[in-house]
C-alpha cells in the first residue's frame, strides 16, 4: 500500500467498523438473547424444525397454513432485497422465476402464524465462493460480507421482527465467514451440511435434509422416526411449496450447492408430513423446535464469561502475553466486541482459568464457548475441568474439547462431577503446539437436569472405620490400616496399604455387595502404585448365590503405576448370582507398595 493512500483507507476502514458496530448494536437490543437466560432444552429430545429458505411468496399462501393446521411452525430465511419482488420474472438471485412474500407478508408469517423469521443475507451472493455465470466473479470481501449479514438484520428489526438465526445461500461459507456470522446471529444452518444434530447442539453448524422433488414422503418420516428413536434434532428443509401438479416442471437453476432437479414441494406432501409430526408431538414422541428457540441455555455459573471486563472477575492466567483480551470484534453473539486471543509458538502450553464455582454430584452442565481458531500448525486450542473437595483439594480432572484445526464454531459439550466428593470444578483453557492462534468468547456452564444421586453399595468405602465393615484380608501383617494421608484426594487420611510378601500373593477382599441380574455397575477406587517390584496389583469380581456359595469370577485389570481413580465395569455373569465382591490381589514379588481407598460400587 502507497504511503498517501494508507490513512484514507485506514479512515474508511475505521468508519466501516463504525457503521458495523452500530447495526450490530441494533441487532442486538432487538435480541431475546440480550435479556436474561431464559432455561431451556436441558435435555436430549427429539426435535423436529421446518426451515423454508428464500422468502417465497408460498411460504405465507400454502406453507403457513398447512402447518398452521396441524398446529406447527416454522422458519422463513428471508433475503432482504428480494422482498417484494412479487412478480416474475424478477432479478432476485434466489430464483428469477418466482414470486417472493412482500413485508406486510413476512410480518404476517411471524404475527399471525407464530414462525420465526431467519436472515438469508440482503442479495443471495455466495459468501465463500464465486460463480461468474450468475454475475459474480470474485468471491465477496470481508466487508461486503459483514455488509450482507448486517444490513439483512437491521432491515428484518426494522420491519418489527424478531431475529437471531441465519442461513447460508447455497450452503455456501468457509471459517471466515462463519466466523462473520457468529457475530451477528446466534444460529447458522446450512445446506450442504446433511445429516441430523445430536444434542447439546453445536449452533454455527446446524445439519439438516434437503426437501427436493423427489423427496419422498416415505423417506421424510423415516428420518422423524431416527430422531425420535435416537433422541435428535432433524431440521427439513424446503424452497417452494406449489400445487401438486407444478412438481418438477421446471430444475433448479444451476448455481454452486443446487442439484440439476427441482426444489420444488407439494402442498399435499408437506401437508402429509406435518400430521405425521403431529400424530408424534401429540403422543409426546417429538417436539417442533425452530432453531432459534432450541439451543440449551440457562444460567451461567461463570461470571465475566463474554469477557466484556477483560481477564477478571475471578479469570486468570499464567500467560499475560499469550492469553489476552481482545477488544477488536473477534467474538460471538450477543456481544462480540470482547474476546480473549490465545497465541502459542511452543514452548509449553499456556491457560486461562475460570473462577472455581460449586457443583453438585447428580447434575449435568453444559459447558458452552464460541472458539475461532484461525491458524493452526499442529496447535491447538482446548477445555479441561479441574474437580475440587469440600476443602479446595484437587481431586481430578478432565479434557472436555479440543480443536487442533482452523475452525469458528461453538463447542458445546457436557460436564458430570465425577464422584460425590466433588463439591466445586475450575475451567481451564489451554493452548499450546507449535504454532495456533484464536479467539474464545462466551464461555458458559449451565446447570441441566438433576437426577438422583446414585447410593454407593459398598460399605466403609473410606476405611474410616478401618479395616472394618466386612472388609477382610488374608496378610494381615502386610495389608493393613495406613494413617498417613495416602488416600484419596476426597479424604487422604485413612487408606489400606498394600505391601507385598516375596513368593505368595496377598489379597484385600471387600464386603459382599447386593446385585441383580442383567443389571451393570461401575466399580471406582482409588490406587497409588508406589511400586510393583516388577509386577501388577490384580482387580477381581467374586460373584456368589443367594446362599452364599461362590459361583463364579471375573478378572477384571491390572495396574503397574501412577495415584488416580481406577474404573471397572461389571454385570453378573448369572442369574443365580445374587451377591459379588472385589478382590484386591498384590502381587507375590519383593518390593512392591500401593495405597488402595475411596471405593465406589454403583449401580447404573
Amino acid at each position: 500500500m502507497h504511503a498517501l493512500a494508507k490513512s484514507t483507507k485506514t479512515h474508511m476502514y475505521r468508519t466501516f467498523l463504525a457503521t458495523v458496530a452500530t447495526a450490530l448494536s441494533l441487532c442486538q437490543i432487538a435480541s431475546p438473547l440480550a435479556s436474561a437466560a431464559v432455561t431451556q432444552n436441558t435435555t436430549p429430545k427429539p426435535n423436529v424444525s421446518f426451515t423454508f429458505d428464500d422468502g417465497l411468496a408460498s411460504v405465507r399462501t400454502l406453507a403457513a397454513p398447512t402447518l398452521k393446521k396441524y398446529g406447527l411452525t416454522g422458519t422463513s430465511y428471508v433475503p432482504t432485497g428480494c422482498v417484494g419482488m412479487v412478480n416474475v420474472p424478477n432479478t432476485c438471485r434466489a430464483d428469477r422465476d418466482k414470486p417472493y412474500m412482500t413485508w406486510a407478508q413476512v410480518q404476517a408469517v411471524q404475527n399471525t402464524f407464530g414462525w420465526e423469521i431467519g436472515s438469508h443475507t440482503v442479495n443471495h451472493y455466495l459468501l465463500a465462493s464465486s460463480d461468474a455465470s450468475d454475475g459474480q466473479p470474485n468471491p465477496l470481501t470481508t466487508a461486503q460480507v459483514r455488509s450482507e449479514l448486517t444490513k439483512s438484520k437491521s432491515a428484518l428489526v426494522n420491519h418489527g421482527l424478531k431475529v437471531q438465526s441465519f442461513a447460508t445461500p447455497y450452503g455456501d461459507y468457509n471459517m471466515k465467514t462463519l466466523a462473520e456470522i457468529a457475530k451477528v446471529y446466534s444460529n447458522h444452518r446450512g445446506f450442504a451440511d446433511v445429516g441430523m444434530n445430536d444434542w447439546p447442539y453445536n449452533e454455527y453448524l446446524l445439519y439438516d435434509i434437503q426437501i427436493t422433488s423427489v423427496t419422498t414422503v416415505a423417506s421424510i418420516k423415516a428420518q422423524i422416526d431416527t430422531a425420535i428413536a435416537q433422541n435428535k434434532w432433524v431440521v427439513l428443509t424446503f424452497h417452494d411449496i406449489v400445487p401438486a401438479n407444478r412438481v418438477g416442471l421446471r430444475p433448479a437453476a444451476p448455481s454452486p450447492g443446487r442439484h440439476t432437479y427441482s426444489y420444488d414441494y407439494s402442498v399435499d406432501q408437506l401437508a402429509q408430513i406435518a400430521s405425521y409430526v403431529q400424530q408424534k408431538k401429540a403422543a409426546g414422541l417429538i417436539q417442533n423446535l425452530n432453531p432459534g428457540s432450541a439451543t440449551v441455555s440457562g444460567t451461567s455459573l461463570l461470571a465475566n464469561g463474554g469477557f466484556a471486563s477483560g481477564i477478571s472477575g475471578g479469570w486468570t492466567t499464567d500467560a499475560p502475553t499469550g492469553v489476552v483480551a481482545d477488544t477488536a470484534q473477534h467474538g460471538s453473539f450477543p456481544s462480540p466486541v470482547n474476546s480473549i486471543r490465545f497465541t502459542s509458538t511452543g514452548g509449553g502450553d499456556k491457560h486461562l482459568f475460570s473462577p472455581n464455582v460449586p457443583v453438585t454430584y447428580g447434575t449435568k452442565y453444559a459447558l458452552k464457548a464460541f472458539l475461532n481458531e484461525v491458524k493452526s500448525t499442529n496447535g491447538y486450542i482446548g477445555m479441561y475441568m479441574d474437580e475440587y473437595d469440600a476443602v479446595g483439594n484437587w481431586i481430578s480432572g478432565h479434557t472436555m474439547a479440543e480443536e487442533r484445526s482452523v475452525f469458528a464454531e461453538n463447542i458445546n459439550t457436557i460436564y458430570t462431577p465425577t464422584s460425590p466428593s466433588v463439591k466445586s470444578a475450575r475451567l481451564q483453557i489451554y493452548a499450546g503446539g507449535n504454532a495456533v492462534d484464536g479467539y474464545m468468547d462466551n464461555v458458559q456452564l449451565i446447570p441441566l437436569s438433576t437426577s438422583p444421586a446414585p447410593t454407593n453399595l459398598m460399605p466403609n468405602p473410606q476405611f474410616d472405620s478401618g479395616l472394618s465393615g466386612g472388609w477382610t484380608t488374608d496378610s494381615a501383617s502386610t495389608i493393613a490400616l495406613d494413617t498417613g494421608s495416602h488416600g484419596s484426594p476426597a479424604g487422604a487420611t485413612n487408606s489400606i496399604s498394600l505391601k507385598s510378601t516375596a513368593g505368595k500373593e496377598t489379597h484385600l477382599f471387600s464386603p459382599r455387595v447386593p446385585v441383580v441380574a442383567g443389571k451393570t455397575y461401575t466399580l471406582t477406587s482409588y490406587l497409588n502404585v508406589m511400586a510393583n517390584g516388577g509386577n501388577t496389583f490384580d482387580y477381581y469380581i467374586d460373584e456368589y448365590n443367594a446362599s452364599g456359595t461362590w459361583v463364579s469370577g471375573q478378572y477384571k485389570t491390572y495396574y503397574s503405576a501412577g495415584a488416580k481413580d481406577r474404573t471397572v465395569s461389571y454385570s453378573p455373569s448369572s442369574a443365580n448370582v445374587a451377591t459379588a465382591s472385589l478382590q484386591v490381589i498384590v502381587p507375590p514379588v519383593a518390593g512392591a507398595q500401593a495405597y488402595f481407598d475411596w471405593v465406589r460400587w454403583y449401580q447404573n
